[in-house]
Formats: C-alpha cells, sequence, structure tokens
C-alpha cells in the first residue's frame, strides 16, 4: 500500500510505480483503442492529510498541454458533474447523477438499534447521498453509508464508470472515504477524481459536523496511456530517454518509439 501524506503525493507515488513497475498492456477497445498502456496489477493506497490543502494537486504544463487539473476547474466544472444532476446529449450517465440517484420518494425507514423509525418526506425525493448522510448523522458507526455508482447493465455501456463505489465511514470523529475504480487513468482521470472527491468530502464533513478524513482507494486497473507517458515522465522529472532505454529492456520492446508515436 502507498501511504501518501497528501493529493499531490498519492498522484507522485502512484505515477512513480507504473512507470516503473507496470506491466504493458495493447488497447484493443474503449479509451485510446490502438494504442498501449502501462498498467499496475493492484493500486492501494491510503492519503493521510488530504485536507485543506490548496492547489489540490500539481500537474504540468507546457505550451502544448494545458495543466490537466487546476483548482478552478475543480471548484467550477468537475464538481458540478460529481455532483450535479445533469447529463448532456452525448453522456450516458455522470457521478452526480449516480450520486444523487433517487432511492425512495415517498417514504423511508430507518434501523436504531432493534428498532425501526419510520420517517414521512412527503412530496420529496431522497438521494443515496442523502440517506447515507442521514445514517451517519444517526450512528456515526455505521458501515452502511455506501454510495454505489454502478449498475448491473453497465457492462453494456462502450464507456463503464470508472468509479464504482464511495465507502464513507466516521474513524476517530473524523470522515473517511474508501474508493474503488475498475479503471483509473493515473496522469489525466486521478488528479481531477481525488480532488473532486476530496471537495465533496469537505462539504459532507460540514452536513455531519466533522472533520475531514482520510482516503484511501483502490484499483487492479490503474494506468497510464501511451499518450501520456512523456508527461508522466515530465511530471516524475525523470529523463523520458533514460526511462524508456530501462522500461524498454524491462518489458522487453522498443518504447521509445512507443514515447515518440
Amino acid at each position: 500500500m502507498l501511504e501518501c501524506h497528501n493529493l499531490d503525493d498519492a498522484y507522485y507515488q502512484a505515477l512513480f510505480e507504473v512507470m516503473w513497475y507496470g506491466y504493458l498492456v495493447q488497447v484493443d477497445e474503449g479509451s485510446f483503442a490502438g494504442q498501449h498502456r502501462l498498467q499496475l496489477k493492484k493500486l492501494s493506497m491510503e492519503i493521510k492529510h488530504p485536507e485543506g490543502m490548496r492547489p489540490f494537486i500539481t500537474t504540468p504544463e507546457t505550451k502544448a498541454h494545458l495543466a490537466v487539473c487546476t483548482d478552478k476547474y475543480i471548484e467550477e466544472e468537475y464538481i458540478n458533474y460529481l455532483m450535479g444532476t445533469k447529463k448532456a446529449d452525448n453522456e450516458a450517465y455522470t457521478y452526480g447523477q449516480r450520486i444523487n440517484e433517487i432511492v425512495e420518494s415517498s417514504s423511508i425507514k430507518w434501523f436504531d438499534g432493534h428498532d425501526m423509525i419510520s420517517a414521512s418526506v412527503d412530496e420529496c425525493e431522497v438521494t443515496q447521498l442523502q440517506v447515507a448522510i442521514e445514517k451517519l448523522k444517526r450512528s456515526p458507526g455505521n458501515n452502511q453509508a455506501c454510495i454505489a455508482i454502478e449498475r448491473p447493465s453497465d457492462i453494456l455501456l462502450a464507456d463503464p464508470p470508472c468509479l464504482r463505489t464511495i465507502d464513507m465511514k466516521i474513524v476517530d470523529g473524523k470522515l473517511d472515504f474508501g474508493l474503488y475504480f475498475r479503471s483509473w487513468d493515473g496522469y489525466a482521470g486521478l488528479p481531477v477524481n481525488l480532488a473532486g472527491l476530496q471537495l465533496m468530502k469537505e462539504g459532507v464533513s460540514v452536513m455531519l459536523d466533522r472533520r475531514a478524513g482520510d482516503t484511501c482507494a483502490f484499483s487492479i486497473g490503474y494506468h497510464v496511456y501511451q499518450a501520456d507517458w512523456l508527461l508522466a515522465c515530465e511530471r516524475l522529472g525523470l529523463n523520458t530517454k533514460h526511462w524508456a532505454k530501462i522500461a524498454g529492456e524491462r518489458l522487453g520492446c522498443d518504447i521509445q518509439s512507443m514515447v515518440k508515436a
């Protein structure tokens, strides 16, 4: 498991692991079909101090490439995708749509110990996020505040959700997040995902009158696409030719030509 101080440290450590120790995959379908990606067999990380840091994460910016993650983008655009319910015509879903999916429209029932408590919510649409927050308010030790992003039918989508689960727990008086990604773009996806989810966590923490705590994340599909290897080397401060030579020897292929492709 990677033990990370903050989001920026998590970004760096995960990139380092995949660029030096990832295995090579040819992409046959989905995003970037026809290219290759470096992928880790397993990525597990614990981010111990993600709260309050701004900027969230530092990503490279050059004349040819804009930074993939800025605080302005996270706070003004991505958070709407993550928490809003609007979906563009060309989108099959948004994370916000799934997070705020309606679970009940007439009444909700709560377990409190062995007693069932009924709460009337006439003409009110209750989302799974609202239910999860209410569960943690009523029972801070609750293990049921788990937000499901995926649906069984997602397996039929051309681009199913990468984020699958947001597990929320109160630990030592703080709100922790546990995240599972079926697939995770290490260069462009991880920074905005972690930053946006941290902003969400800070907002939910206020609702619970708690402090924002740790983030734990897991994936067996964490990767960096061939198109981003050069930028990943830049973020890590690596000499690209030196890295490509060593990586090519380790993997038994011409990585240098792939970087140029």
